[in-house]
């Protein structure tokens, strides 16, 4: 009896450890340890649409609503196939309010966003996160550049966005109709106690409001405010002046 407990659970294990490995696709990021009173991130907003591309732009524009078949080409210019056209145009922009914890000033050396229907966080890949069809995968590396600055000094809190424009399944970016998963890191350096390294994640379900082919979240724009540009990476709020 003990020994075919023993196969069963081996058998169980195995069959785990192939849906792991079969799982596609899959994207699997490793998750640096988090140093408590590091760094604090958190996704205050986050917009994903569908940009209006005028017809007579050549190459952007598409009409979502036919069905139609295309062929690819390599860079040599040869056919390598034909397939259904299911992926569409995003343009996204999103906002992470990241505050310095700990005692001394800290750089910031790399962000990372990650969206998709579902994300978890998996000790089989050494504690990384691992996600099925995501949407977006962000990835910047920071660095001080004209006019913007990657320090952050004790209990500074600073809003940083990223945006841009990908290509995305049409079946994977429904999902936003309902909650969907979003994961942010941010990686720096703390000289606090030599140099230390300082992390912070945030890893929720959230939830979005639909505006046609729109979707929002948003938990820091008021009513009467605004976004304001400020360079590269840095966001603030503003208002009108009465």
């Amino acid at each position: 009896m003990r020994h075919t407990s023993i196969i069963v659970a081996a058998g169980c294990l195995t069959a785990l450890i192939l849906g792991l490995v079969l799982a596609y696709p899959l994207l699997v990021i490793n998750t640096p340890v988090t140093l408590k009173n590091g760094l604090d991130v958190k996704v205050v907003y986050a917009y994903f649409g569908t940009p209006s591309f005028d017809p007579n732009i050549t190459g952007l524009y598409q009409n979502y609503t036919s069905s139609q078949q295309f062929v690819t080409n390599n860079n040599e210019g040869q056919i390598i196939g034909d397939t259904v056209y299911n992926t569409h145009a995003v343009s996204y922009f999103i906002v992470l309010n990241i505050t310095n914890l700990s005692n001394m000033q800290a750089s910031l050396f790399d962000i990372r966003t990650l969206v998709g229907p579902s994300i978890t966080e998996s000790d089989f890949f050494g504690g990384a996160v691992a996600a099925s069809n995501p949407i977006l995968n962000d990835y910047r590396q920071l660095s001080p550049s004209s006019g913007w600055n990657n320090m952050w000094i004790v209990n500074d809190s600073r809003l940083i966005y990223l945006s841009g424009i990908i290509g995305a399944l049409n079946s994977t970016y429904s999902s936003l109709n309902s909650n969907i998963w979003i994961y942010a890191q941010v990686h720096g350096s703390s000289y606090e106690n030599g140099n230390v390294a300082i992390n912070g994640v945030d890893y929720k379900q959230m939830p979005f409001q639909t505006f046609g082919e729109d979707h929002l979240y948003n938990n820091l724009v008021g009513e009467n405010q605004t976004l304001i540009f400020l360079n590269e990476f840095d966001v603030s709020l503003g208002r009108p002046l009465q």
